[in-house]
């Protein structure tokens, strides 16, 4: 039997794949960032914006 399994689901973003998801300049996601406004790990010299704030930043709002 053949495993074919898939690739993980990315759970972090870059602030550059944020910022072209949200249409939200770099300055501005740093700021956010600092500010608590967004959630983010720092890795290394990097930030890491998680999935679930990226999805709930994106969806369309319920009536």
């Amino acid at each position: 039997m053949s495993s074919k399994s898939r690739p993980p689901r990315q759970e972090l973003f870059t602030v550059k794949e944020v910022s072209a998801i949200t249409r939200l300049s770099l300055p501005t996601i740093y700021r956010a960032i600092e500010k608590g406004e967004i959630p983010a790990l720092k890795i290394g010299r990097s930030r890491r914006i998680p999935r679930w704030w990226v999805e709930a930043q994106t969806r369309p709002p319920s009536s």
